[in-house]
C-alpha cells in the first residue's frame, strides 16, 4: 500500500455516499484490488455500511463507506473530565 492510494481512495468514497465495494473502487481508480483491500482495512473511518448481491459470483459483498465527521461535537465539560480521573484514581 502506497501512501498516494489513501488519498484517492478517501476522495472517492468522499463522492459516493452510498459508498463502493472494493472491486468498483479498483476499477474506478485503477488501484490493484489487493492494494484496495489494504487502504480499507486499516483505515478507522472507512466502514462497511451494508451489503449488495454480487451476481456474478452468488455472494454477498460489503459496501464500504467513509465515516463523515459529526457537526457541532460539544467540548467534554472538564467536570466530567475531573471525574473520569478520580474514579481511575480510586481503582488504582
Amino acid at each position: 500500500m502506497t501512501k498516494t492510494n489513501v488519498p484517492v481512495i478517501r476522495n472517492l468514497l468522499a463522492e459516493h455516499e452510498d459508498g463502493l465495494t472494493k472491486n468498483e473502487i479498483s476499477k474506478l481508480t485503477g488501484i490493484s484490488y489487493g492494494s484496495v483491500h489494504s487502504v480499507v482495512r486499516r483505515q478507522r473511518d472507512i466502514f462497511i455500511d451494508h451489503w449488495r448481491p454480487n451476481y456474478e459470483s452468488y455472494r454477498w459483498e460489503p459496501v464500504w463507506c467513509l465515516m463523515k465527521p459529526p457537526e457541532n461535537v460539544p467540548e467534554p465539560e472538564m467536570k466530567v473530565m475531573e471525574y473520569l480521573r478520580t474514579q481511575e484514581r480510586r481503582a488504582a
